[in-house]
């Protein structure tokens, strides 16, 4: 902790920075002018600070708690082996013997908790998972390290890999077409067979469990790819959780249960959906469940970055190169990640941005959305929108807990995969809409008894026999069945959002006369373009372009 050295390997930290003090150092010896000469003054000071014991502190700890958890398995290691002498001499029973205990820890042991014996440093290597990487991922290790961008997308590749072989290996069929798996049960060592049999054991019976808890409802995998039908499914759900007393517990931090769990979770729920088509019963659903439940992981977040990059779309929205920038001059600001941390316990809540430089000052400014930022608004309650940290305990804790309570009407839509918009776009009838904007328009919804309407609706009988009649035709006649869309039983409820919708929209547009003003101008320029009149003077080249 002192040092910041670690005892039991993983030096990379102390090497990465005395490479890149060498670096600066060249920077300031080659700098032609007074420019160049100030921003590599500059890095020095960012590393000076960073490299100090108040900069690296984060990363001290870190070591610190690596160091003691590998020395930690090392010592049950040890045990583990005095169990088994004990075994081996036939003895009455099991007994520990203290004194070779104590031999075999002054053998496998140095005096800083330094673990000498290399079989023993491996399985505390593996238990971090940190074992050194083979084959094609060492190449890509080494691509990475060659490359220095890739780190800022992609800083660890290690322990990901690591992870994500380990939840395979515990995974019942998936295991079979993972070399490290095939490896170890070809190894002849009766401890790896013995070990991969018992983890595909284990995962099997975690497999089983998971499917029983999802049918009853108290297990989550992904949830829906589609948006809408994933909006209203949030409403009374937490993804990746367990429910223990009324209260959603998220298992994301669990490896390896947490794969096995969010695959089993979502497989289940696409078999139980029945006739109503709730989940989007299609390869595309199945085949977001497997992404889902594999790479929904804090240590992917770098690389979806990256993929972003690539997609036209947000290329053509052009914030993933914003938010990318903003995201960099932060991180040179020391404790991005308990700023950041800090600033959502102040602000717990969903919030409206006005743009990414808005959204990346509220992560690194605590207490920033406080002052500056304009609440989510539910449209059934009228409240702002609880966010992830709305419960006090996940600010310290390593999994979400969610007080997402049933609802009857909530759950029917879920359940029957009706597709609905839970909130307004960033532009409305061809208008730009302000977060102020959008978060009146959701009051003004909420505020038509949107709810109350729903609850009358899914509560009447008459409406419960029409959905059940469409279900049981579905099974009867999956050919010739209405569409659900179609179904009277649907658009009900879509009829009743539309109603709420346009609704809010002319009572906000009857409180401002300007916004009231430009949705007007760009209609009418929208009709006598439909009757072919493309003039941009006549129809004003902003209502044209809109």
């Amino acid at each position: 902790m002192k040092t910041g050295v670690p005892v039991n390997q993983g030096q990379k930290y102390v090497q990465y920075s005395h490479e890149a003090l060498k670096e600066i150092q060249m920077l300031k010896g080659s700098a032609g002018n007074v420019y160049e000469r100030n921003a590599a003054y500059f890095l020095e000071n960012i590393h000076a600070f960073t490299d100090s014991p108040w900069g690296n502190l984060p990363t001290r700890t870190l070591t610190a708690v690596d160091d003691f958890f590998k020395t930690l398995v090392g010592r049950m290691e040890t045990k583990r082996q005095v169990f088994l002498e004990s075994m081996d001499e036939g003895a009455a029973g099991i007994k520990f013997d203290e004194n070779r205990y104590a031999e075999l820890a002054e053998k496998n042991f140095g005096v800083n908790g330094e673990i000498l014996d290399e079989k023993i440093l491996q399985t505390a290597k593996e238990a971090t998972f940190q074992q050194d990487l083979q084959g094609a991922m060492a190449k890509i290790a080494g691509l990475q390290n060659e490359l220095g961008a890739i780190k800022y997308f992609v800083p660890f590749i290690r322990t990901p890999h690591n992870i994500l072989v380990y939840a395979g290996t515990h995974t019942p069929f998936v295991a079979s077409f993972l070399p490290e798996f095939r490896q170890a049960m070809k190894s002849g060592d009766p401890d790896r067979v013995a070990e991969m049999m018992g983890r595909q054991a284990l995962g099997s019976m975690a497999a089983i469990h998971a499917v029983h808890m999802a049918l009853n409802g108290n297990m989550t995998g992904s949830g829906p790819v589609d948006r809408k039908k994933r909006k209203v499914w949030e409403q009374s759900h937490q993804a990746f959780s367990v429910k223990i007393a009324g209260r959603w517990f998220s298992y994301q931090a669990i490896e390896p249960l947490a794969t096995i769990f969010g695959a089993a979770a979502d497989v289940t729920q696409l078999a139980n959906v029945g006739a109503t088509d709730a989940y989007d019963k299609s390869l595309a659903q199945l085949a977001f469940t497997i992404a889902a439940a594999t790479t929904d992981r804090s240590y992917f977040e770098g690389l979806k970055n990256a993929i972003s990059f690539l997609d036209p779309e947000e290329q053509a929205k052009g914030t993933i190169f914003q938010k990318t920038g903003y995201d960099l001059v932060n991180n040179l600001v020391p404790y991005a990640g308990a700023r950041r941390q800090l600033a959502k316990a102040l602000a717990p809540g969903m919030y409206e941005w006005r743009d990414e430089l808005d959204k990346s000052l509220a992560n690194a400014i605590p207490g920033y959305a406080l002052i500056n930022s304009v609440p989510k608004i539910d449209i059934f309650t009228g409240e702002q929108i609880e966010g992830h940290n709305g419960n006090i305990f996940n600010n310290v804790l390593p999994f979400n807990i969610s007080d997402k309570k049933d609802d009857k009407t909530i759950k029917a839509m879920s359940d029957l995969g009706i597709s609905v918009s839970l909130e307004f776009t960033d532009r409305l009838r061809g208008q730009k809409l302000e977060p102020e904007q959008k978060m009146k328009l959701s009051k003004y919804i909420a505020e038509t008894g949107l709810k109350k309407k729903l609850d009358d609706i899914v509560g009447d009988t008459n409406w419960q026999n029409m959905v059940s009649d469409w279900e049981k035709n579905k099974l009867a006649n999956p050919t010739t069945v209405v569409p659900a869309k179609d179904a009277l039983w649907y658009t009900k409820i879509t009829d009743a959002f539309e109603d709420a919708k346009e609704s809010a929209v002319a009572r906000f547009a009857a409180e401002d006369s300007e916004f009231a003003a430009k949705v007007q101008g760009a209609d009418n320029a929208r009709q006598r373009a439909g009757r072919g009149n493309f003039d941009p003077v006549e129809n004003g080249v902003t209502e044209f372009i809109n």
